[in-house]
């Protein structure tokens, strides 16, 4: 499993075993750039430093998307915080992932219409089941959970921008939710990129409740 990116876990993550993504398209395509930034980061290419990113090491990494994403970083002149890094990279990072694991045999594309009327393009497992990186993941974050010891640094990550994502209840549904979400939060607060994501999504939520009321009450 050591070969397979953070971003291709919370891609996975965010499909059912019928390749529907949950949630909204805007909060997938930020959770899925936090976690390259953090691949970036767990890799030692990039840190945040003076609340700036910053490229501490320019060598490639070998993973198409990483080695792309280090790249638009090395060339900006100007010093960006998280967020908007996340913001600015977030455009093509799906689409980027989803084929990449659709290469790797990972998931599936088919395209079909919602009710007969509405274009469609779904990422299932290859043979309808959960893949093993999957369940890998949901094992290493269930450990995070009810284990005593350490917790390795990749994991937490994950654990951390799962929390952010607000699918804390939904990977491991077999706990109390108050513990997983609890736990989640605390390696979430460690980590850069799943603080900025939260804040951007947490904006947007405010912005469409904001949106939602004045409408009622106009």
């Amino acid at each position: 499993m050591a070969d397979v990116s953070l971003v291709e876990v919370i891609a996975l993550l965010a499909h059912d075993v019928d390749g529907v993504a949950r949630g909204t398209g805007t909060h997938l395509d930020h959770g899925l750039t936090g976690a390259l930034l953090m691949d970036l980061a767990l890799a030692g290419r990039i840190d945040v430093i003076g609340g700036h990113v910053v490229v501490t090491n320019p060598a490639a990494t070998d993973h198409p998307l990483t080695d792309a994403a280090l790249a638009r970083i090395q060339q900006e002149r100007r010093a960006r915080e998280p967020r908007d890094w996340i913001v600015r990279l977030s455009g093509d990072v799906r689409s980027a992932v989803l084929s990449r694991l659709v290469e790797t045999g990972l998931l599936r594309r088919e395209t079909d219409r919602l009710l007969k009327l509405f274009p469609r393009t779904r990422y299932p497992a290859p043979d309808g089941l959960e893949s093993l990186v999957e369940t890998d993941a949901r094992e290493r974050m269930r450990g995070a959970v009810t284990g005593p010891g350490p917790v390795e640094p990749g994991t937490a990550v994950l654990c951390g921008l799962v929390s952010a994502m607000g699918w804390a209840r939904r990977v491991l549904p077999d706990l109390p939710p108050q513990q997983v979400e609890t736990r989640f939060d605390e390696f979430r607060r460690t980590v850069w990129a799943a603080n900025a994501v939260k804040q951007i999504i947490d904006d947007a939520e405010s912005i469409r409740r904001a949106a939602t009321v004045a409408a009622a009450t106009g």
